[in-house]
């Protein structure tokens, strides 16, 4: 029964990104140049709140999404991170430049207008941040994961500041969020279902998430940003924000919404 409702999310949740993604860009190329921005985060909002309803995600936030323009950094668990936080504000990611080559997925993701980046070329730094603050000119909120990459979620993993040097040159304050999964007690726990770390392989990982009847997602934006003139020192304050965060998060106990009615409210539909 479980692979039987894997199949059936996995090509309806499918069938929703490419049809919403090629209608997206259809309409877009009718429409005036001033219009794109604002219509690209009405479509991607439109889309995550649609995943996050085949995933089974039921998301349950604490705090307000900072208004936008903003950089925000939070804790990374899963690919799942970027449909939690679309559901909640307009905004785009920084994403390591390997996404950009995956299947079908580094396609989506360039039409999202993802910035991608070469870890390991610092000279790609620079063009990082000129992209990063093109989106923030155009209204649109920057969304990074200081971590460089996603863990088991048991705790937040040192900040890496590179890419912290656009709010640090113009004094800029960086607001943060916290995430933290859940599932049902008669589920596998969310480190080996909803968080994808190690040498989990890709599609492995996501069949197995659809397994899942639902998951809960427990989001808390900080209430105040942070900033600094110094990179090093934004991420070490924005490290320790987010790590408590993260603990009060854990330490309220977790209500699971139940009903159809408080999901719909939960993911703002």
């Amino acid at each position: 029964m479980n692979s039987i409702r894997a199949i059936l999310k996995l090509i309806a949740f499918w069938l929703w990104a490419l049809g919403l993604f090629f209608g997206g860009k259809l309409v877009a190329l009718c429409l005036p140049a001033r219009h794109y921005w604002r219509w690209r985060g009405w479509l991607f909002g439109l889309w995550a709140r649609g995943a996050a309803r085949l995933l089974g995600m039921r998301i349950q936030a604490k705090g307000a999404p900072p208004p936008a323009p903003c950089l925000l950094v939070a804790n990374h668990l899963s690919y799942v991170d970027i449909i939690a936080l679309l559901t909640q504000m307009d905004c785009t990611f920084v994403a390591k430049s390997e996404v950009a080559g995956w299947p079908v997925v580094g396609y989506l993701c360039r039409g999202m207008n993802i910035i991608f980046v070469n870890r390991k070329q610092h000279r790609d730094l620079a063009r990082t941040m000129r992209d990063m603050n093109e989106m923030l000119d155009n209204g649109v909120s920057v969304v990074f994961f200081p971590e460089g990459t996603s863990t088991n979620g048991e705790k937040v993993a040192e900040f890496k500041p590179s890419l912290l040097e656009l709010a640090a040159q113009q004094n800029r304050p960086v607001h943060y969020a916290a995430l933290h999964y859940t599932t049902p007690d008669n589920a596998p726990p969310a480190r080996d279902t909803v968080c994808w770390w190690g040498d989990m392989t890709f599609s492995n990982h996501f069949f197995n998430l659809l397994k899942l009847r639902h998951f809960d997602l427990h989001l808390a934006f900080g209430p105040q940003p942070v900033q600094a003139s110094e990179r090093k020192e934004l991420a070490q304050q924005l490290w320790t924000q987010v790590s408590a965060e993260l603990a009060r998060v854990k330490s309220v106990p977790q209500v699971s919404a139940a009903t159809s009615g408080e999901l719909e409210e939960a993911i703002s539909l």
